[in-house]
């Protein structure tokens, strides 16, 4: 899957991209998270047992593997939505056969 400027010809259909999403749910939402965790360590925040805003403390500033379901499943949940998120954008996805 690739991502072109919505003027650079059509897209895949999005039931495909979905499905090929979802072949992938588990990698993409590893990535996801840890972009997630990368942002908020450079942001000052590090691991705690409880979340404290304030402190800037948070639970979840684990490994994927070591997420709880919840917090695995929020991962999944913002995965499925990338094709909303670039078609707002201005883009679209593209699945480019033997990458």
């Amino acid at each position: 899957l690739i991502v072109v400027d919505a003027g650079h010809g059509p897209g895949t259909e999005k039931n495909t991209v979905q499905a090929v999403i979802e072949q992938n749910i588990e990698l993409l939402s590893e990535a996801e998270h840890d972009g997630w965790m990368d942002y908020k360590l450079n942001s000052g925040w590090r691991y705690g047992e409880k979340r404290d805003k304030a402190k800037k403390l948070h639970t979840a500033l684990v490994p994927y593997i070591d997420l709880s379901e919840d917090d695995k499943c929020k991962d999944r949940n913002a995965v499925r939505c990338y094709t909303d998120i670039v078609e707002k954008a201005g883009f679209l996805i593209r699945l480019e056969e033997g990458r």
